[in-house]
């Protein structure tokens, strides 16, 4: 988000809620397993909201940047 035109950042991420359904789904079938239950509830946070805001502006950028870095830094942990 340090860039000078987010432009191209926002129609990127706006695109990818159809690919954060398709990794909730598949976390939400192996949520059983208690070593994916957490990402699977945190992935949650991120599906609501791609089903919440069909169309990304710099604010729906700036509210979601945070959830999607939270998520990725859990993984990689």
């Amino acid at each position: 988000l340090f860039a000078q035109d987010n432009k191209p950042m926002i129609e990127f991420i706006g695109k990818q809620g159809e690919r954060a359904k398709s990794v909730f789904s598949l976390l939400e079938l192996m949520s059983g397993d208690q070593n994916v239950k957490p990402y699977y509830e945190k992935m949650k946070t991120i599906a609501d909201y791609f089903e919440q805001h069909p169309t990304f502006t710099e604010k729906e950028l700036n509210e979601i940047s945070p959830m999607i870095e939270s998520f990725r830094n859990e993984i990689f942990k």
